[in-house]
């Protein structure tokens, strides 16, 4: 669908006459698409305004047919899409056309009827380049998702294929196009169903170029995969990779075929499958434990490496179908272990894997606790009943104002316009924003360990691991004590969220760096007590919002955001050991400096070019000292004043003879200040005695002679103002004499504060009689 037009799906309407603007069935319709027959044109990204269940009546199915790029973004419903009651295709008429298609995160659970697949890839035309993406599909009656008929260069990824039922096949996947074609199934979970996980094969003659790679298979009850054994009369020719997967008998499996990942079916019609196949465990010892083992060769029944075919695509004979080397077969990455694909379809396969539905959730809590019954004769009547009655959600007004596909809210974050459609725009990373828009929001993830762990472990998340600078992790609720987050590995984020009441900790040597394409990234957090130990690096700028009063983050790693602005938002309190960023901008509640081990030492000193607090917000130096480098604003003396009289900077450790101290470096002319070197067009801050007019964390004659150079000017006031009237006054003189010759601690005395006292009233007796 790049660079084409957006459709907006309104209605879970059943409309198998294309004839309700709004409907899926309609924007999927050949006359509707733009690009699809002759007309030229670009395409389609369809989006959804609505979530819920389309029942699909006996008779009707769901065709996406003669029609050519074109998106189909399941992410965007505000809850997900389940199409029930018959099945969905992906086809094409004799001498058309159907291209370009790409479908992610819906459930196909098709239910008892009609006898045919949930998803069937197939064609008497030209069916080509399609990608079928984290789709959950089940209960199915002849096989789950299928690539059949003319049907080339196909991929179905992260899905599940689960609970074909008994009323006809009870199958997975049957791969036996009438044509030469490249077909993947990577990354995928069959369970709980008959066989063909998978049927690779032909028609005519035909070879299929299948590569099956990254996939879990469980609990099938009769062969989990195998090729040949059809009754045509056809040779099949077959050339497979067979890469990485992870066989898991279960409870359904027979004895004789828990061993067994793989057959070559000799009988009737004649197959010619030559496979490489590395890394694949199979677990045949019918526990919960996941403990495959490698047995090569030993899991492929009749694979004896005896056959004499010449293939078609040499004119050379193969003495060998056992194949020493893998096909180049173009894939996305290269093959993980089985073990690092086990994890990752646990995690993240299915529809909405950070959201499962009940089915969903079941099906993979069948594979890791040992459970599940294969085959079923019918879905499961409360999954089902809850499906068929789900209610329709749908976005609120003003959700998406320029009917982009893109939600205002999340353009507004990306720097883009929530007037203007600017869906095709092309952002920095050469995708479209729109584009952008849809692979953020199948980036997410949730944390799914009632325990502490590892962030690099996949099987701890629901959704792909976050990793990039699209994704999102959430901690959310359900913890039952404080659990810590060990970073093991170096993080991306575009967004980072905490939901708990339970506080989690992520530690670890990161760093967790946050970045995004265009605009901001952000940081959420609700409940209080939860923190980021590990570094964390700020790439871009970023929001931070605290939610609630009584909620709290702190950042007690290291933080660099040097160049960037950081955003407070939000009522609660952010702490952290520094700021130093272009821009620090509290708009709610709290920033605090942790405390530092002694006062305003270089660990806790913030620097940033530009501050502002709005009303009601604060920024808390606790013990530590802040830089403005303001460069060509000029002065922020009165700006700071005000902020301090208002109370939007202060100190949590203040008592009766310490304050926060400010001054403009044009007047201290300072190189280097708590450990920050400084220019002449720095505003300094810092926890210090009242009185300290310099800054240098003494209250001296220093600043007794800087007190008294701008003593009592009418409309001027100068460093040394801490009782912020406006002008140094007799009362700033009386706090720099209750402090004088004493350093910035909390009870340290120099010098008797008695002896200071008479030097000091009588010196200012001196210097006011001189004034007249």
């Amino acid at each position: 669908g790049r660079g084409g037009d957006v459709y907006h799906v309104t209605t879970l309407a059943d409309d198998p006459t294309h004839s309700i603007p709004g409907s899926l069935f309609y924007g999927l319709y050949e006359k509707n698409v733009p690009g699809s027959g002759t007309t030229p044109g670009v395409g389609r990204t369809i989006v959804f305004d609505v979530g819920g269940t389309i029942y699909l009546n006996q008779g009707s199915t769901l065709d996406i047919k003669n029609i050519k790029n074109v998106t189909i973004a399941g992410q965007t419903a505000p809850t997900p899409i389940t199409i029930v009651g018959n099945n969905v295709q992906i086809t094409s008429s004799s001498n058309k056309e159907t291209g370009n298609i790409i479908m992610r995160h819906l459930n196909l659970r098709k239910g008892v009827g009609d006898g045919e697949d949930a998803l069937s890839i197939k064609g008497s035309g030209n069916t080509h380049n399609i990608i079928v993406d984290h789709v959950s599909g089940s209960w199915s009656e002849d096989e789950v998702i299928s690539v059949t008929q003319k049907a080339n260069n196909v991929t179905i990824q992260n899905s599940t294929l689960s609970e074909a039922l008994t009323s006809a096949h009870a199958y997975g996947s049957l791969i036996r196009p009438m044509m030469n074609s490249n077909v993947s199934y990577n990354r995928n979970l069959y369970s709980n169903q008959k066989s063909r996980n998978p049927r690779p094969g032909t028609y005519d003659g035909m070879t299929l170029s299948f590569e099956f790679q990254n996939n879990v298979i469980y609990n099938w009850s009769d062969r989990a995969g195998y090729a040949g054994g059809s009754s045509e009369g056809d040779t099949e020719y077959v050339n497979m990779n067979f890469i990485g997967n992870y066989m898991v008998a279960g409870p359904s499996t027979p004895a004789s075929k828990r061993n067994v990942a793989f057959t070559r079916d000799a009988g009737n019609s004649p197959i010619v499958t030559r496979i490489y196949q590395d890394g694949n465990f199979i677990d045949s010892n019918t526990n919960a434990t996941r403990d495959g083992v490698d047995s090569g060769w030993g899991m492929f029944n009749n694979w004896d490496g005896t056959t004499t075919t010449a293939y078609p695509e040499s004119t050379v004979a193969d003495p060998d179908i056992r194949r020493t080397t893998a096909y180049a077969y173009p894939s996305a990455a290269a093959a993980d272990s089985a073990l690092m694909a086990y994890e990752k379809v646990i995690g993240s396969v299915g529809a909405f894997p950070w959201q499962r539905n009940a089915t969903d959730q079941r099906l993979i809590n069948d594979v890791l606790n040992y459970t599940g019954f294969a085959p079923i004769t019918a879905p499961p009547t409360a999954e089902w009943n809850a499906i068929i009655n789900q209610p329709m959600s749908t976005r609120p007004a003003g959700w998406d104002t320029d009917r982009d596909g893109m939600p205002n809210g999340w353009e507004s974050a990306r720097g883009l316009s929530t007037t203007v459609a600017d869906n095709n725009g092309i952002a920095s990373n050469l995708y479209t924003n729109l584009e952008n828009y849809l692979n953020e929001l199948a980036a997410q993830a949730v944390w799914n360990l009632n325990a502490d762990g590892n962030w690099s472990s996949h099987i701890n998340w629901r959704g792909e691991r976050p990793n990039s600078i699209l994704a999102t992790a959430t901690f959310a609720p359900g913890i039952t004590a404080p659990r810590t987050v060990t970073v093991d590995l170096p993080v991306d984020l575009a967004q980072l969220t905490f939901e708990s009441t339970v506080p989690y900790t992520l530690a670890g040597p990161g760093p967790i760096r946050m970045d995004v394409v265009g605009g901001y990234a952000a940081i959420d957090a609700t409940g209080a007590g939860h923190t980021i130990a590990a570094p964390v690096v700020f790439n871009d700028n970023v929001h931070i919002n605290v939610n609630g009063a009584t909620s709290s983050l702190s950042l007690t790693g290291d933080l660099s955001a040097a160049g960037r602005a950081i955003t407070k938002k939000g009522d609660g309190v952010l702490g952290a050991k520094n700021i130093r960023a272009a821009s620090l901008n509290i708009t709610a509640g709290k920033v605090a400096i942790a405390p530092s081990a002694s006062p305003a030492a270089a660990d806790g000193a913030s620097v940033v070019q530009s501050l502002s607090i709005a009303a009601g917000a604060q920024l808390d130096l606790t013990n530590n000292a802040a830089v403005i480098d303001y460069a060509s604003i000029g002065s922020l003396l009165s700006e700071v004043r005000d902020h301090l009289v208002a109370g939007r900077i202060d100190s949590s450790t203040v008592d009766a003879n310490h304050d926060i101290g400010y001054a403009d470096n044009s007047s201290l002319n300072l190189a280097t200040f708590a450990g920050q070197n400084v220019d002449a067009s720095s505003l300094l801050m810092r926890y210090t005695r009242k009185g300290d007019a310099n800054l240098d964390g003494i209250t001296n004659i220093s600043d007794f002679s800087a007190l008294a150079a701008a003593f009592n000017q009418s409309g001027f006031w100068q460093n040394g103002d801490f009782d912020h009237s406006g002008t140094v006054n007799i009362t700033d003189f009386s706090l720099l004499a209750a402090n004088f010759n004493q350093s910035a601690t909390f009870a340290r005395s120099v010098v008797p504060e008695p002896a200071f006292g008479i030097f000091a009233i009588g010196s200012l007796a001196l210097f006011v009689r001189r004034k007249k």
